[in-house]
């Protein structure tokens, strides 16, 4: 668990509340303000706005970074990172919170938004997660791949050790094929996940129209972020985004994005918005996108991307009724099977984070684990018929 961290930022007063326009500062007309605070769904997170002798605390940083395990190169940009440093944040967080947890999510949201960095766990971390320099980096250069081969395991020591009492067998055959698929692969989770998450134990698809305009309203969020004019025109995009309603399917944080003059969305969100491409690939994979997102491969890749964007998203032209009519949704059995492996691999990463290792080597609990994240919101966001997206539960 994460129990403190610092904020380092190219800019001497970030605009904070411009991020979180719920926030305040402490001071008042006649007082410089110290601290500014705001809400989480894990409570109050404090920011921290004085620093004494801000260089000679950097001048000490850049010296701690070159005593640190990396290589000259990482080293060397950690420390041009930190002599760019024209403020530092601390953080008071009101409790100890994990790397998925909201509460962290939303400074690594200001690191983003700033082009800064995080000293978290004794190490510099950046905005796409991964750790520069520090003890928690990986071995570098490591030759293990996604596609390295499978470990050989024995079935016998994946059996589900947890609660079996009326649960159907054929649940339990697939949550301990689901053991041994992540086994294979070096992920290990807790053997006693609960086999179902609903009362019935059936899995339930939420319409297919939701799923729909849900994926449909994250592709316009991404390409009025992300894309230039001439690909997703601004009058286009936004007649596309009207006509659909497809702000009934956005958040309000996600809503307040595209509400935002375009250039200046680019500017705040574009480190941060390519986080929606994983929701993206599960939800275009439950209407009928292929390739199947795999459970042990990190962010997705170009090709997906474009493919995604480029072949399965409709264009500005259509609605939602005759998107709907030219896909193949899979069924809540299919949806089920993949929300549960992912469910799986959710706890590994997430034990992973804390330090255990439960992952293979090539993948970074952070950065490649935000990807699994992402995509099971999705696919237990799918099979939570009434659930509104941010009140998804992502519970492991």
């Amino acid at each position: 668990m994460i129990e403190n961290c610092s904020l380092y930022l190219p800019i001497e007063k970030p605009p904070l509340k411009k991020l979180f326009p719920n926030g305040k500062f402490d001071g008042g007309f006649f007082k410089k303000p110290t601290m500014f605070k705001y809400e989480t769904r894990d409570g109050m997170v404090k920011l921290n706005l004085q620093q004494d002798d801000l260089e000679c605390h950097l001048q000490g940083f850049c010296a701690y970074v070159a005593r640190l395990p990396s290589s000259g190169e990482s080293r060397s940009k950690a420390q041009e990172l930190i002599k760019r440093t024209k403020s530092v944040l601390g953080v008071f967080l009101p409790c100890p919170v994990d790397p998925d947890s909201d509460a962290f999510r939303s400074l690594v949201h200001i690191i983003a938004t700033f082009n800064g960095f995080m000293f978290v766990v004794d190490s510099v971390m950046l905005p796409d997660g991964s750790i520069l320099v520090g003890p928690t980096l990986k071995e570098e250069n490591t030759d293990e791949k996604p596609t390295a081969e499978l470990k050989e395991i024995n079935p016998d020591n994946f059996r589900h050790s947890g609660e079996t009492t009326g649960v159907d067998p054929s649940r339990i055959e697939m949550r301990e094929r689901h053991y041994c698929l992540l086994a294979e692969r070096a992920f290990i989770c807790a053997r006693w996940l609960p086999l179902y998450r609903t009362e019935s134990g059936v899995d339930e698809l939420r319409p297919v129209e939701e799923i729909a305009a849900r994926f449909l309203a994250l592709c316009s969020l991404f390409l009025w972020v992300s894309a230039p004019e001439d690909v997703a025109p601004t009058n286009l995009l936004k007649e596309f985004y009207n006509h659909n309603n497809l702000d009934r399917h956005l958040t309000m944080s996600e809503n307040a994005i595209v509400l935002m003059a375009r250039e200046d969305a680019r500017e705040s969100h574009h480190n941060t918005i390519g986080w929606y491409l994983e929701n993206m690939w599960a939800l275009a994979w439950i209407l009928g996108f292929e390739p199947e997102p795999p459970f042990y491969q990190g962010q997705l890749p170009d090709e997906v991307i474009q493919r995604m964007i480029g072949e399965f998203f409709p264009g500005f032209t259509t609605n939602i009724t005759e998107f709907i009519a030219a896909i193949h949704p899979r069924s809540a059995i299919e949806v089920g099977q993949l929300e549960d492996l992912y469910y799986c691999t959710h706890n590994a990463v997430r034990q992973a984070q804390l330090g255990d290792n439960s992952v293979p080597t090539y993948f970074h609990p952070v950065a490649d684990g935000g990807a699994i994240h992402e995509r099971r919101h999705s696919l237990t966001w799918a099979l939570s018929p009434g659930t509104e997206w941010e009140d998804t539960d992502l519970s492991t």
